[in-house]
């Protein structure tokens, strides 16, 4: 059950990031920086309340809370209990590991169906030669995109990190394992994305300042989500 909801999350964190970006674009801004913004800070929010509210809230009882709507959260935990360690923390912790290989995987998987799709193109050619000179394609713009590669996104690329830093600040007092987590899956995120940027994506789009100081901004806050939250876990007897 709970490998099934740890990948429940990744595959709904996967659809949301797809949601989020698409109506936004939808919406529209006046300026390309502003767009990329809007989407960067709605998918880091859709993505943190999915992975660090959802699964807390679930299990979570507010019976002996004066909160609102407290009759809809009859959980099995009303506090950081050795249990909610057992099965939440667990869940959560799996969670987080798979973040950090999760778009290792499809990264693979993607340059594999590029791959075949531009060999196929070239008809199975032996020598590099050949290939250079072989397509199915009938016009310049078919083959363009099939060798151009991915439009980098780095909207997306700023959600993820802002997500994995916030999870970890949020409930790493109580589950020390996640911040070698989070190093580990930025140090993997970073590496990939030197390979990607070298020899996947298009070359990206020349942007001003926006999208750096948003992020310097969102990450200043994640410590106060640390202070809190770490202080609950810590009083409790």
């Amino acid at each position: 059950m709970t490998n099934f909801i740890t990948g429940f999350i990744v595959v709904v964190n996967t659809i949301i990031k797809t949601l989020v970006i698409s109506l936004i674009t939808w919406i529209g801004y006046d300026t390309q920086s502003e767009s990329l913004v809007k989407i960067t800070n709605g998918v880091f929010i859709s993505l943190f309340f999915n992975t660090g509210f959802l699964l807390i809230l679930a299990n979570a009882n507010w019976s002996n809370y004066h909160l609102p709507l407290k009759n809809w959260f009859n959980g099995p935990f009303d506090d950081y209990s050795p249990n909610w360690y057992v099965f939440v923390a667990n869940t959560f912790t799996q969670t987080m590991i798979i973040n950090c290989f999760f778009n290792t995987g499809f990264q693979i998987a993607m340059d594999c169906l590029t791959w075949f799709f531009r060999r196929s193109d070239q008809k199975w050619a032996k020598t590099e030669q050949e290939r250079l000179t072989t397509t199915k394609k009938t016009q310049i713009g078919q083959y363009v995109a099939l060798f151009q590669g991915d439009a980098y996104i780095v909207h997306f690329k700023f959600s993820m990190v802002f997500n994995a830093v916030f999870c970890t600040m949020l409930y790493g007092m109580g589950i020390p394992l996640l911040f070698p987590i989070a190093i580990m899956g930025l140090v993997i995120f970073w590496a990939l994305e030197r390979y990607c940027v070298a020899y996947t994506y298009q070359k990206p789009p020349s942007l001003d300042d926006r999208l750096t100081k948003n992020a310097v901004e969102l990450l200043l806050k994640a410590p106060l989500f640390f202070v809190c939250n770490s202080f609950w876990m810590l009083t409790n007897t």
